[in-house]
């Protein structure tokens, strides 16, 4: 094939795939993205759902790769769509070119076993005889990849931290195992291959660490051409890559290999290591006393880090002058010293709350016992620019949720990608014959007392004209608790909710059981691809507005305010916005799909900001009252 175009490119498809139906949108769509990686340009398409975005962008992408010395990263947001790519997708573009297109799934360091922990702590001599120690040991022997999925749930993730890489402790090429790394095959991997599949957070930690570090410490290979998809999702995590945190574990672990590796030394001061410790467990206890959720440093000053930072400076150049001694692996102390460095640095970092453009704060789970400090940008324009914009050539972004009010300005804002081609690529679907869309006008507002009970009744009444088979999505456990107490008494349907087992589980019985009702808040809000009557019924007991006290989120709403703008309309409405078109997505995900999309907020009516929300749905038929509803 010399060229290709949309025509082309679906042709080719129907003489593989017999049942390949032709469509005009993804046809569109690939046309986009070929003129794009053409011209070296950036694009953002929103393509509605049932386009078939992903072969969309794969196909030009293909023929890029095989007509250039470069790859193509793609970067996802979930595993279920990177899974997708890598099993469904890419084997099907293969069968479309003479040559094979190599695709690899880039992970974390993390995900892989390090050899030279691995063999410190399970050498022959070694006196670990547990049962996850046996387990571990015959994995180790059998292992090709030394991949943490391949023993997931047989260890615990303690052991695993204990063993895993990072790039802190990684030794590089003077690593006696250097040659043999997993981390450094899969990196060999990719260097040869077309197309390097990975997800939004390694992407930009990658990109992180080779400025900070260097371009070696680096997973992903040098590129010219970078597709998101998913990429309502890169603002989120680009804030935390570029961010710092400091943790109570990674300081404890650093101190345990301080004692590990010295130690034997005769002149080693154990009691250093005891007084770190005993000062890391007591200032990290205190950040969770009376404090049941997430708060900003500036609302609770943290007390006591700024020791902690003088004693993790004096450790390190304690630690520094076994550097030389001849028993010792230089480059392994060196490497230790560093590590408490550079934790001082990103808690110096952290406690200097004068940068305007960032925010500290303290990340609460007292289930878990664990709080974390962090500093975070407010807004990720300038590091996006820096760290991406100036060293990629081609920018493809793409997601089913981009657009509020039918216009990109939001999202490029947030992006800093304020001149950047951007196309809407309508799904599909008759979603006005397929869908119908409820929002009762008589009915409380969610701050009015009966508001509980109107919104049980409406839930009972669509549920029991729809024989179950629905979703329902909240913006608060407490109340998906409520709703699920009050259905599981007064309905005759199975009523499952989420935390009562996996997520893959529940959804499984979800499925089966066709008259099943699932109660859920965000997280199934999108990645969830439930076809059929199953999931006719979608229902949101309100808009989806962020609780405002979050600290990232008061953070912002506070800098926008700094900058004179109105945060309501520039933040707070369009992030609910795009929320509800992403759980709209759930209820049609085929052409003979159909149902309804229900959401008990009169706010919808009442507010002017509310035809916001309906101008960015998809053309649907608008019902306010439920008799209406029934005989249509």
């Amino acid at each position: 094939m010399n060229e290709i175009d949309g025509d082309s490119f679906q042709n080719t498809i129907k003489n593989v795939l017999e049942d390949f139906e032709f469509r005009d949108a993804q046809k569109e769509m690939m046309e986009y993205v070929k003129e794009a990686i053409d011209n070296s340009n950036y694009l953002m398409v929103e393509a509605g759902t049932g386009t078939g975005k992903s072969l969309a962008y794969l196909f030009p992408a293909s023929w890029y790769v095989l007509n250039s010395n470069s790859p193509v990263v793609i970067s996802t947001a979930t595993i279920a769509l990177q899974e997708q790519l890598i099993n469904k997708e890419i084997p099907l573009i293969n069968e479309l070119w003479e040559e094979e297109i190599k695709a690899v799934l880039i992970k974390g360091r993390s995900n892989y076993v390090c050899l030279d922990k691995y063999y410190d702590k399970y050498n022959e001599h070694t006196l670990v005889d547990t049962k996850e120690a046996r387990l571990l040991k015959e994995w180790f022997s059998k292992t090709n990849t030394g991949d943490w999925q391949e023993i997931e749930g047989k260890i615990s993730t303690e052991i695993w931290q204990e063993i895993s890489s990072n790039s802190e402790s990684c030794l590089g090429y003077k690593c006696l195992n250097f040659k043999d790394c997993f981390v450094n095959k899969q990196k060999r991997r990719g260097a040869n291959a077309h197309i390097l599949i990975t997800n939004h957070h390694l992407f930009f930690s990658d990109l992180k660490l080779k400025v900070e570090v260097g371009e070696s410490f680096g997973i992903l290979p040098e590129y010219e051409c970078i597709i998101f998809d998913e990429a309502h999702h890169l603002e989120e995590r680009a804030l935390y890559a570029f961010g710092a945190k400091v943790q109570r574990k990674e300081i404890l672990y650093w101190n345990y290999e301080m004692k590990r590796l010295l130690g034997g030394e005769p002149d080693f001061e154990s009691e250093r290591s005891l007084k770190l410790e005993r000062q890391v467990h007591k200032l990290f206890n205190d950040l969770g006393k009376d404090h049941f959720k997430s708060y900003l440093f500036k609302e609770y000053p943290p007390s006591g880090f700024s020791e902690l930072s003088r004693s993790l400076q004096k450790i390190a150049y304690y630690v520094e002058g076994f550097i030389n001694r001849e028993a010792q692996n230089p480059d392994k102390i060196e490497n230790l010293a560093n590590a408490f460095r550079r934790i001082q640095n990103n808690l110096d970092f952290i406690l200097d709350t004068t940068k305007e453009d960032y925010v500290s704060w303290v990340e609460v789970n007292n289930k878990r016992n664990q709080y974390t400090l962090h500093s975070n940008p407010i807004n990720a324009s300038w590091h996006l620019n820096e760290y991406l914009y100036k060293n990629v050539d081609i920018c493809i972004l793409t997601s089913a949720t981009l657009t509020v009010d039918d216009r990109f300005d939001y999202i490029k804002g947030k992006l800093g990608l304020e001149d950047c081609k951007s196309v809407i690529i309508p799904s599909p679907f008759d979603y006005k014959k397929q869908s119908a869309v409820f929002v009762p006008k008589n009915f409380p507002k969610p701050n009015e007392n009966n508001y509980e009970d109107a919104l049980i009744e409406g839930m009972l009444n669509l549920i029991e004209f729809n024989q179950g088979k629905a979703l329902i999505l909240f913006t608060s456990y407490r109340m998906l608790d409520y709703v699920y107490n009050e259905l599981k008494e007064r309905v005759n349907y199975k009523v499952l909710r989420q935390g009562q087992a996996s997520k893959n589980e529940i959804l499984k019985e979800f499925r089966e059981d066709t008259y099943s009702i699932l109660l859920a808040t965000d997280s199934f809000r999108e990645g969830i691809d439930v076809r059929g009557e199953a999931l006719s019924l979608l229902m949101m007991d309100k808009l989806p507005f962020a609780v405002p006290d979050e600290p990232l989120i008061k953070a912002r709403i506070e800098y926008l305010e700094k900058q004179g703008k109105n945060s309501f309309f520039s933040y707070s409405l369009p992030e609910a916005v795009l929320k509800l078109k992403q759980g709209f997505g759930r209820l049609i995900r085929h052409r003979n799909d159909s149902g309804i999309f229900a959401v008990f907020d009169c706010r919808i009516h009442k507010m002017p900001y509310g035809k916001v929300f309906l101008n960015s749905l998809p053309k649907c038929k608008i019902h306010d009252n439920f008799e209406q509803l029934k005989v249509d």
